[in-house]
C-alpha cells in the first residue's frame, strides 16, 4: 500500500474537522445558562 499526496492525512484532517463541528453545534444547542448532565457521567 502506497499513500497518496492527500491520503491518510485528509481522511484524519477531515475527521477532526468534523468532531468540532459536531461539538460546536451541540454546544450552540443550549440555551445561555442551562445545564444537561448525562446521568451516568454524574
Amino acid at each position: 500500500f502506497k499513500a497518496g499526496d492527500l491520503g491518510p492525512g485528509t481522511i484524519v484532517g477531515s475527521a477532526a474537522f468534523n468532531l468540532l463541528v459536531i461539538c460546536g453545534v451541540c454546544i450552540i444547542a443550549l440555551p445561555p445558562g442551562e445545564t444537561r448532565r448525562i446521568r451516568t457521567f454524574s
